[in-house]
């Protein structure tokens, strides 16, 4: 066990013991590069935390429109308690400078824009509806009753999309009524009877609103799809708008602070111009911002929300972590397969064995987490969490494959001299013989 152990972590450093890889179980190859990944995920999580408060500290132009907020004639007051964000005045607010040119002119300078929804955003509907989408022509669409005007054929040519609006659906009896004559027409038997159950002589009374018109969305869309499964709501019209990533991996928007009922999204760039981004469900801090201490509340609801939400980053960097350890294992069959080819070429012993290289090169994966985990210790105080996060991958095989190189290419050298050596003794044998 002894001897295992010093193999297995001196490998990296020791020439004699990374010369047994090769004879010893590829297994060693696997622990190891799992243990490096443990390493590497635990050095984004505690890394990731150690910078923040720094990045935040060095974002003086996003900290004077934030504080900015709570001063002055249009100052914000709000009050946080059990997760849930209100007005402290007790008047609800509902600002968006990206829509309106009146809250713009308030609270909007030009770079960063606000968001504030104290409603009960996961409570009230969204005003949606579907389109329908040529696959071919993006600038032919439809709507629903186009749509299902189309014969069989023709509707295959289309997909559906769900649109979110900024309203809110205003259930009133018309509308409900309208639902419900909806669902009695086109709905399934077992909708048609929970339709029933919720009506008194034939009427909706206002209490079954809500559940008349996700009965009514079922019915109209479920069948297009997993988009149209659940019925939006308005803090789903906030996330899938002022989340939306672009095509190339980007964020749709930038640049503000958008603080809603129950969650909270911040993004904005510190004076080294670096993108940060702070989104989650608040925590259980309750918190009173404006009037006195109003720059330490209004910071300590950025950090607190960042808090709260750490384990939601640890699970984003498992994901991508996982996505990224397949990359790192592909490449290094890649470079493997390709240097045995190499070997075969130069009819080496050494460099033609693909199992050799394979377990050698693999156990020096535990070794190349050193200069890893110090280059996101550090780079997270310095470099964007996406920089540092794909550098990483590769910081992690270079320095394997430089270890590999290190250590193979003196063996090959020393190869190549004992096979001149050989042949020039059997030629100088022949030449005795002749």
């Amino acid at each position: 066990m002894l001897e295992w152990l010093k193999y297995f972590f001196g490998n990296f450093f020791i020439k004699k013991y990374a010369e047994q890889s090769e004879r010893r179980s590829w297994l060693n190859g696997l622990l190891s590069f799992f243990l490096s990944m443990v390493m590497v995920f635990g050095a984004f999580v505690l890394g990731t935390g150690w910078a923040f408060p720094s990045h935040y500290a060095r974002s003086s132009e996003f900290a004077e429109y934030y504080h900015g907020l709570f001063v002055g004639d249009n100052a914000l007051s709000l009050a946080l308690a059990e997760g849930k964000m209100s007005a402290a005045t007790g008047d609800e607010y509902t600002i968006n400078t990206y829509l309106s040119e009146t809250d713009a002119a308030k609270y909007a300078d030009g770079k960063y824009n606000l968001i504030v929804d104290t409603r009960e955003i996961g409570q009230l509907y969204n005003d949606c509806h579907a389109e329908f989408v040529n696959k071919t022509d993006k600038n032919d669409v439809l709507t629903y009753e186009q749509y299902t005007a189309l014969d069989e054929k023709t509707a295959d040519n289309y997909s559906a999309r769900l649109v979110m609006t900024e309203n809110v659906l205003e259930l009133t009896a018309e509308n409900v009524a309208s639902y419900a004559e909806f669902v009695s027409q086109n709905g399934t038997d077992e909708q048609k009877n929970t339709l029933a159950e919720l009506q008194t002589d034939g009427v909706v009374p206002a209490e079954n609103y809500g559940k008349v018109y996700e009965l009514y969305y079922a019915a109209k869309y479920a069948k297009f799809g997993t988009s149209f499964t659940r019925v939006p709501m308005m803090r789903n019209y906030y996330i899938s708008t002022y989340l939306a990533i672009n095509a190339n991996g980007s964020s749709v928007y930038d640049n503000y602070v958008i603080i809603l009922r129950d969650i909270a999204f911040f993004a904005w760039h510190t004076d080294s111009n670096q993108m940060m981004s702070v989104t989650g469900y608040y925590g259980k801090d309750s918190l009173a911002i404006g009037g006195k201490n109003v720059t330490a509340q209004a910071d300590k609801l950025v950090t607190s929300l960042y808090a709260a939400n750490t384990n939601a980053v640890s699970i984003n960097y498992f994901m991508y972590l996982s996505r990224g350890a397949l990359t790192l294992v592909f490449v290094q069959l890649v470079l493997v397969v390709l240097a045995t080819i190499i070997g075969f070429i130069a009819k080496s012993e050494l460099l033609g064995s693909f199992s050799g290289l394979f377990k050698t090169s693999g156990a020096f994966w535990l070794g190349a987490t050193i200069p890893t985990v110090l280059f996101i210790l550090i780079g997270e105080f310095f470099l964007s969490q996406t920089y540092v996060f794909y550098l990483t991958l590769g910081v992690e095989l270079m320095t394997m494959l430089v270890r590999s190189v290190v250590h193979y290419v003196p063996l090959f050298i020393e190869e190549s001299r004992k096979k001149k050596e050989e042949a020039a003794k059997a030629e100088q044998q022949n030449g005795a013989n002749a």
